[in-house]
C-alpha cells in the first residue's frame, strides 16, 4: 500500500508543475521566473466531502503547516446547495472536519432566488418552490459562481480542485463515445479558467491589467485608414511624427487603453493520480470522508456506467484505464503540435499594421508564403493549422468569448485570407463575430522613400483586411443600464461630505469593461436626491447630430442656470476628427456611447428621454463642462441643482498577446492591478 500513499513532498512536486502552468497562462509571463519557482501564497479549495478533496485539504495542509515549499495560505469552500433539508447539516459536518485539520473554511450558501422568481434563497426552505428544471445545470453554474467570488473577496488566483486520474480516463471514453476526434480526446486539463463566470469582474479574464505599446511595433510608423463613400476604404502607412502633427488625436483620446487580464484558475494538481491512491493517502493518515452511493449506480448517469465497467475489467483493452491515458497523451502531443504550427502560420503568414483598442479593430495583412507550412503536410491537416491562426485571430476583436464557433467553420476562408494567388475577388464576409473588409492600399505622396523599409513595417503587398466587430443584427445591439443611488449628506454624519458613488465593472458586448464614478462639487443640499440611471448602448448615426445640438445649447436637465458652453463649435469639429482618425465609417457605430436617462420635462407621463454624456473609449465628451484637457475622461454635467463630476474608466477585453507578438503587433509594456 505504501507505493500508493501520496507523500506532502511528492504532491508539492505535482501542485509546483501545476502552478507554474498557471503562472505561464494567467500572467502572460509577466511573474519573476525566481517567484514562480515557488508555490502561489494563496490558493483556494473546492471540498465536497469526498475523499479526492479531502485528501487534497489534508495535504494542503501539510505543505501550509511545514513552510518547507515557501509560503502558503489555504482557504477552503464548502457548498451548502440549499436544496435538500440535509444539506446543510452535511455542509458543516465538512467544514467540521476542515476546521479539525487547521484548514481555514468558509461554508457558501447558494442563492436560488433568481431561478425562483425571487421567492426564497432555498429550494428546500419554500414548500411552494418549483425545483427548476436542469436542475444540475444550474446547480453547477451558482456552484462555480460562488466559488469564484469567494476566491476573487480573498485575492485568491488558484482554485484547486480533487479531479483524478480516474476522472480524466471516465472523460475521455464519454467524449469519445460522442465522436470526438483530435484535441477533443485530451482529457480533462490540468489548468482551466474557472467556467461558469463570464461577465464577473475579478474572477473571469479580468481583476488586473496589461498595456501594450501603442498600436504598432514601430513607433516611427502607423497605418492612416480612411472611409470614404467614392473610393472606398483604403490604408496607407505614414511617418508617425507626432511632435510635427498638431492635430493628431492620439493625446486628445487619452493614454494607451489597458487591457483586460487575470481571474480565477482551476488547478487539478491530482490528475498525475489514481482514485485508489487517494483512498490509500486517506486511510494512511485517517483523513475523515464521505462516499456518496449514487456515484455507483451504473443505471443514474453515463459517467456511472463507464465508472461501473472500467472497475469491473469488462471493457475491452482498447478503452481500459493505459490505453486511455495513451490516447490522451498523444492528444495532448496532438494539440502542442497544432499550436506550434499555427504560431509558424501567425508569424510569417499575418501582419499587424494596427490594433486599435479604443474601437476593437485590425488592419492586418496577409502574407503567402510556400514554405509557410511544410509541403508534406496534407492539404486537410494545412487548412486546418490554417483555420486554428484564423480563429486566433478573429478572436482578439469579436464579441464572442470562448471556442463558440466550431473550427470546420473557418476552413471556407482560408483559402481567401492565405493564399491571395488564387485571384479571387475579395469581398466583405463575417466570420466567427467579425466583419472582415478588403483594404485598397493607397501610396502616400511625398512620403519617404525608406518608408517600407523601417523596421518592424509592413511592405504591404496589397492582401490588407480590416477586422471590426461585425454590424449588430436588428433589435439585438447590446444596451446596459447603470443605475447610481445619489444620497444627500444629510444621511451621513453632518462633518462628513457627500461621498463619491462608485459602480462596479460592467462588460459591454464582451468587449469593453467598464465602470463610472460621480461626486457633487460641494456637499448634498437637504433633501434626498434621484438616482442616477446611467446606459451604454452602440453609437448611432442619429448621435452625431444630436451632439452638435447639445453643444451649441445643452439641455435644461443638464444645465446650470445661466451657463454658457464656450467654444462648442470646436469641441464639436474635435468629435468629428476623433471618430474621423479612431473610428471611421461604420465602426463607430459598434463602439459604445455613454447616456443618462432622465423623465422628460415636456411630458406629463414617466416617459424618459436618452442625454449622450460620453464616448468613454474614445475620450469624448458630447455633453456638460470639459474639465481639463490631460483627462478626457470625465466631465462635469448639472443636475438636481448640483454640478457632479462624471468619470469613467475602461478596459479592453482579455486577449491574446501572445497572438500579436506573433503577428509584430505592439509588444507588452507593463501590467497593472485593476481596483
Amino acid at each position: 500500500m505504501a507505493s500508493n500513499i501520496i507523500s506532502p513532498a511528492i504532491f508539492a512536486q505535482s501542485l509546483r508543475r501545476a502552478w507554474l502552468d498557471v503562472c505561464r497562462t494567467l500572467h502572460y509571463g509577466f511573474k519573476d521566473p525566481i517567484e514562480t519557482a515557488h508555490l502561489p501564497h494563496r490558493v483556494g479549495l473546492a471540498v465536497s466531502g469526498g475523499a479526492d478533496s479531502m485528501c487534497l485539504a489534508y495535504l494542503c495542509r501539510q505543505l501550509e503547516r511545514s513552510g518547507t515549499h515557501g509560503s502558503l495560505s489555504v482557504t477552503a469552500f464548502v457548498v451548502d446547495h440549499r436544496a435538500r433539508e440535509e444539506s446543510k447539516r452535511e455542509a458543516q459536518t465538512v467544514a467540521g472536519w476542515l476546521r479539525n485539520l487547521g484548514v481555514e473554511t468558509n461554508i457558501l450558501e447558494l442563492d436560488w432566488s433568481p431561478l425562483l422568481g425571487g421567492q426564497s434563497k432555498s429550494v428546500k426552505d419554500d414548500a411552494d418552490a418549483k425545483m427548476p428544471s436542469a436542475f444540475e445545470t444550474h446547480a453547477r453554474r451558482l456552484r462555480f459562481q460562488a466559488l469564484g467570488i469567494a476566491c476573487r473577496d480573498r485575492n485568491i488566483e488558484t482554485l484547486l480542485m480533487g479531479h483524478h486520474q480516474d476522472d480524466a480516463v471516465e472523460t475521455t471514453i464519454l467524449r469519445l463515445s460522442a465522436g470526438a476526434r483530435g484535441a477533443g480526446l485530451a482529457g480533462i486539463q490540468a489548468v482551466a479558467r474557472i467556467p461558469e463566470c463570464h461577465g464577473i469582474f475579478g474572477v473571469s479574464q479580468s481583476g488586473s491589467s496589461i498595456v501594450l505599446s501603442g498600436r504598432q511595433r514601430n513607433a516611427s510608423v502607423k497605418a492612416q485608414l480612411r472611409v470614404d463613400n467614392s473610393t472606398g476604404p483604403t490604408v496607407s502607412l505614414v511617418p508617425n511624427e507626432p511632435n510635427l502633427n498638431k492635430e493628431s488625436t492620439r493625446s486628445s483620446v487619452g493614454d494607451e487603453p489597458l487591457i483586460s487580464t487575470g481571474g480565477v484558475y482551476i488547478c487539478r494538481p491530482f490528475l498525475g493520480f489514481p482514485k485508489k491512491s487517494l483512498l490509500d493517502t486517506c486511510h494512511r493518515y485517517n483523513i475523515p470522508y464521505v462516499s456518496d452511493p449514487t456515484n455507483f449506480d451504473p443505471t443514474l448517469t453515463a459517467r456511472n456506467t463507464v465508472r461501473s465497467l472500467l472497475s469491473s475489467g469488462s471493457l475491452p483493452r482498447a478503452l481500459q484505464s493505459p490505453s486511455i491515458l495513451s490516447l490522451s497523451k498523444t492528444s495532448n502531443s496532438f494539440i502542442q503540435a497544432s499550436n506550434q504550427l499555427t504560431d509558424r502560420v501567425l508569424s510569417a503568414g499575418s501582419h499587424i499594421l494596427d490594433l486599435n483598442l479604443r474601437c476593437g479593430s485590425l488592419v492586418v495583412e496577409f502574407l503567402s508564403s510556400p514554405e509557410l507550412l511544410d509541403p508534406l503536410l496534407s492539404e486537410s491537416r494545412a487548412k486546418e493549422i490554417k483555420s486554428l491562426a484564423l480563429r486566433r485571430i478573429t478572436e482578439l476583436i469579436s464579441s464572442f468569448h470562448g471556442k463558440s464557433f466550431p473550427l470546420r467553420s473557418f476552413e471556407p476562408y482560408v483559402s481567401r485570407l492565405f493564399d491571395s494567388r488564387n485571384n479571387q475577388p475579395r469581398h466583405v464576409f463575417t466570420l466567427a463575430g467579425c466583419m472582415f473588409t478588403p483594404l485598397t492600399v493607397k501610396p502616400v505622396q511625398n512620403a519617404p522613400s525608406a518608408l517600407a523599409d523601417l523596421e518592424g513595417s509592413s511592405p504591404m503587398h496589397g492582401n490588407v483586411w480590416l477586422v471590426t466587430r461585425q454590424p449588430y443584427m436588428k433589435n439585438r445591439a447590446p444596451f446596459t443600464r447603470i443605475d447610481l443611488a445619489v444620497r444627500s449628506s444629510t444621511t451621513e454624519p453632518a462633518r462628513l461630505p457627500m461621498k463619491h458613488i462608485q459602480t462596479s465593472w460592467t462588460l459591454w458586448d464582451d468587449r469593453f469593461w467598464l465602470r463610472v464614478s460621480i461626486s457633487p462639487h460641494e456637499e448634498g443640499k437637504d433633501k434626498c436626491l434621484a438616482p442616477f440611471s446611467l446606459f451604454l448602448r452602440p453609437f448611432q448615426k442619429t448621435d452625431l447630430g444630436y451632439a452638435c445640438r447639445n453643444l451649441d445649447s445643452l439641455t435644461e436637465s443638464l444645465s446650470a442656470p445661466e451657463q454658457t458652453l464656450p467654444e462648442t463649435r470646436s469641441r464639436f469639429n474635435e468629435i468629428r476628427k476623433i471618430l474621423t482618425d479612431e473610428a471611421p465609417g461604420s465602426i463607430r457605430y459598434t463602439i459604445p456611447v455613454l447616456g443618462m436617462r432622465l423623465p422628460s420635462e415636456k411630458s406629463q407621463s414617466n416617459e424618459e428621454v436618452e442625454h449622450l454624456l460620453a464616448l468613454p473609449t474614445l475620450g469624448a465628451q458630447l455633453c456638460g463642462r470639459t474639465t481639463s484637457s490631460d483627462n478626457p475622461n470625465k466631465l462635469d454635467i448639472y443636475f438636481s441643482g448640483t454640478w457632479w463630476t462624471l468619470r469613467w474608466e475602461w478596459m479592453y477585453k482579455e486577449i491574446d498577446v501572445e497572438t500579436v507578438r506573433l503577428m509584430g503587433g505592439p509588444l507588452k509594456s507593463e501590467a497593472k492591478v485593476a481596483g
